[in-house]
Parts: C-alpha cells; sequence; structure tokens
C-alpha cells in the first residue's frame, strides 16, 4: 500500500468536521451586530462551536434519532457514497 492512499473502502482518509451552534447563538450573535457600531462597510462573522464533531458522527446520530438506517439515507440520495463523496 502506498503511504497515505487512501484505504481499500474508497473511504476519505481525511475526516470532515461540523459546527453544532445552537439557534440562540447564532441569534444571539446577530443581534449583537446589528447594534455593533461596527457595521458601517460590512463586516464578516465567523460563528463556530468550541467542540466540532467528525461529520460522521453527527449524521450517525442523526439517523439514529429519525430511526432511518445509512442504506436508506443513501438509497433515497440515489447514491452508494459515504464520507468520501464530497458532503
Amino acid at each position: 500500500a502506498t503511504k497515505g492512499a487512501p484505504p481499500a473502502t474508497g473511504e476519505d482518509p481525511t475526516p470532515k468536521y461540523v459546527n453544532r451552534i445552537l439557534v440562540d447563538d447564532i441569534c444571539g450573535a446577530l443581534l449583537a451586530a446589528a447594534k455593533s457600531d461596527r457595521l458601517e462597510g460590512g463586516r464578516t462573522y465567523n460563528l463556530v462551536d468550541d467542540l466540532p464533531a467528525p461529520r460522521r458522527e453527527v449524521l450517525s446520530e442523526a439517523r439514529r434519532l429519525l430511526g432511518v438506517g445509512e442504506a436508506e439515507t443513501e438509497q433515497s440520495r440515489g447514491t452508494g457514497g459515504g464520507e468520501g463523496d464530497g458532503t
């Protein structure tokens, strides 16, 4: 096997992370930005949580909560893809 090559399963070995920001936190940030005197000239705000999670774990928990299996979600998308498919 070539060093650094993806596993034979076709999965991307580089983990992808997602932020899980609460709606209340987003609203609070928007209100604070709206009240700010720094809105002149436009600003960009990057909101993140302090504990990003691997996308695979977040999707797995969402599937568990919804009672949907991984094969069902891939079938509904019409793909057999996974973490390496750019999602």
